[in-house]
């Protein structure tokens, strides 16, 4: 993609982004108000002065919160809505944050329910179609980048397959040299070809140091930017990330958001919010209705702890209603309580202590540890996070006793999927699904 497509797209995002906070603010004005006038100074001059506010914040944390790289889009759209609703979170908390500091109510409560719920759903709307609109220009050969490819190899081939969908990327490729086929051939050979073909970029898949080189140095003086292709495989279909020890590449084969501070403290605000709404307005009901039917139904205590393995595989006592007898079984309110999910929301003040997050791995007791660390792949990743009170795996039915071969191993995927996937959205798909399934259980759920 030239500079000039570049900008124009980022000019239309970022002015996507900004109606859509503003048409938000004038929609919570209609809905709230009928007197907000000039000639009404009280209010107006008051939510005049907030709509500065929100949108001198709003420019500031887009700066903050711009990708690094262009989003592709097979992950962009996701990627992009997540850092929608990070963007949004910070906005709640530093408007917060201002309220606590001038210590008088200002502003309508309702109106901020307003904006700030029209807010998410615009901005939500808007970044599918403006990736929409993206795609759109690619299939049409508008705003891809025309690349180059010299080489050979498993990654050359992979490149150079017209089933590759490269245009996805923001791609076109537009020349290739399959290099061992021609070996000894000077780059200088392929100046007239290049240059009519108008290649920007030139992917070299060249094992050679030499070869490598000396394809650069000409690319430099062609004015084409050189992207290296290493010919390995890798056994992930997907992206890495890649630092630099002592000049060294460094490959890191498994992305993880959350080794991100920004990303780590926009769950951890999550996890707070979420939690301090359940403790605060769901538990105190659950406990005055489940308890005494715990009491009546089985002899024990309201409650169950246990030890379970949590984040780098530090213990916790993970807390339950409990729903076992003295034999080891599910009662008649236990078992209900156990099918609706209804068990678990003591869980959400391990949370509120830090011990564990609302979504992730469930975390798995001592002994399971133990017995599955060496014999199941990628079992103790699940410990690079902290465990959660429902996860992925939850949500596509992987919950419960392990009944058949394979169930557990279903089970990690998803959450090692998770770990290396997490996003804003990602999250609040896992509550909406999480809440709809423990109004309406799965049959295993029980």
């Amino acid at each position: 993609m030239n500079q000039l497509g570049v900008k124009k797209e980022q000019l239309i995002d970022f002015l996507g982004g900004w109606l859509m906070l503003n048409l938000a603010f004038l929609s919570a004005v209609s809905l709230r108000f009928d007197d907000l006038r000039v000639e009404n100074p009280t209010y107006y001059n008051y939510y005049l002065q907030l709509w500065v506010f929100n949108n001198l914040l709003w420019l500031v944390l887009r700066q903050l919160n711009r990708s690094a790289t262009p989003l592709q889009w097979k992950e962009g759209v996701r990627k992009k809505m997540g850092q929608s609703l990070g963007l949004i979170l910070w906005h709640i908390l530093l408007f917060a944050l201002l309220l606590l500091a001038l210590k008088e109510t200002f502003f309508s409560r309702l109106f901020g329910i307003y904006f700030y719920a029209l807010w998410t759903l615009f901005l939500l709307v808007w970044d599918g179609l403006y990736f929409k609109w993206q795609e759109n220009r690619r299939k049409k050969g508008l705003g891809r980048r025309r690349i180059g490819l010299v080489g050979s190899g498993g990654s050359f081939e992979r490149l150079n397959n017209p089933e590759a969908h490269l245009y996805q990327e923001g791609l076109q490729l537009v020349w290739s040299l399959e290099q061992k086929k021609n070996a000894g051939i000077k780059p200088e050979n392929y100046a007239a070809e290049l240059k009519k073909s108008g290649v920007q970029e030139l992917y070299l898949a060249l094992g050679d140091a030499a070869e490598l080189l000396q394809w650069q140095r000409f690319a430099d003086a062609h004015l084409m930017r050189t992207r290296i292709v290493p010919d390995f495989q890798m056994p992930f279909n997907k992206s890495f990330e890649v630092e630099y020890l002592l000049g060294i590449p460094l490959i890191y084969p498994r992305q993880e958001p959350l080794e991100n501070f920004k990303n780590r403290s926009i769950k951890r605000l999550l996890d707070l919010l979420l939690s301090l709404f359940v403790i605060v307005l769901v538990l105190p009901l659950a406990f005055i209705l489940i308890a005494p039917l715990i009491l009546v139904s089985s002899r024990g205590p309201i409650f169950f702890t246990q030890l379970r393995s949590g984040l780098n595989e530090e213990q916790f006592y993970i807390l339950k209603f409990r729903s076992l007898g003295l034999d080891g079984k599910p009662f008649a309110v236990g078992n209900f309580i156990r099918r609706h999910s209804l068990d678990e929301l003591p869980q959400f003040l391990n949370v509120l202590k830090g011990e564990m997050s609302v979504i992730g791995p469930r975390p798995h007791m001592l002994e399971h540890t133990k017995e599955y660390r060496d014999k199941l792949d990628g079992f103790m990743v699940r410990h690079l996070i902290k465990p959660g009170i429902t996860g992925l795996a939850q949500v596509q039915g992987y919950r419960g006793q392990i009944e058949q071969e394979g169930e557990l191993e279903s089970r990690v995927l998803a959450d090692v999927y998770y770990l290396e996937n997490w996003s804003v959205l990602l999250d609040l798909k896992i509550v909406f699904l999480t809440v709809f399934q423990a109004l309406f259980p799965l049959p295993k759920a029980r």
